[in-house]
This record gives C-alpha cells, sequence and structure tokens, in this order.
C-alpha cells in the first residue's frame, strides 16, 4: 500500500526544485555573461529563453501528470510554473539592469 503525501508536500518540494534551478542558472548566467558588450541585453535575452524554456517544461510535465494520472503533482508542476514564470521574468529584468549599472 502505496502512503500518499500531503498536497503542500508535494507542493513545496516541486516549487522548492525548481526555484532552486532558477537561482542556479540565474548565477551561471551572471558570471558567464559579463564582459560581453551590451551585458545587460545579452543576460536579458539568455536568461528570458531560459526561463521561458523553464516554464514550458513545467507546463509539459504538469500536463504529461495530469494524463497518467497524478493530478496532484500535475496541479503542483503548473504552480511551479507560475511561480519560476513570475520570479524568473523578474530576476531576468532585475539582472539586466544591475549588469548595465542602473541599479544604484
Amino acid at each position: 500500500m502505496e502512503t500518499k503525501r500531503p498536497f503542500g508536500k508535494i507542493i513545496g518540494i516541486v516549487c522548492g526544485i525548481n526555484l532552486l534551478l532558477v537561482l542556479i542558472y540565474t548565477i551561471l548566467l551572471m558570471a558567464v555573461v559579463p564582459g560581453q558588450d551590451k551585458e545587460g541585453l545579452a543576460f536579458l535575452l539568455l536568461m528570458a529563453f531560459t526561463v521561458g524554456l523553464h516554464a514550458a517544461l513545467c507546463l509539459i510535465a504538469g500536463i504529461v501528470f495530469f494524463i497518467i494520472g497524478k493530478g496532484d503533482i500535475g496541479a503542483a508542476f503548473l504552480l511551479a510554473m507560475l511561480a519560476v514564470g513570475i520570479i524568473g521574468f523578474s530576476a531576468c529584468f532585475g539582472g539586466a539592469q544591475f549588469l548595465e549599472g542602473r541599479l544604484w
């Protein structure tokens, strides 16, 4: 008999892992992009592409989990998609402003 985790715990795990991934690739992109011409624009475009791809993968994973009958995990991935999109695109614009020196 399989023990069922509470829905809040599943959301916490899925969203936590996805937001940790956003943090990791934000730090990696911040380390790679400086030193290029128009570094704020380069960061903005790379980060927007990466966040969009990540959110699309969360959407696909959510749909797949709904199809195979694990709706609680599917719903957690859809909430993670929203969190990744909102936080990721905010970090995208904030990082671009920071690299262009307009933040101070």
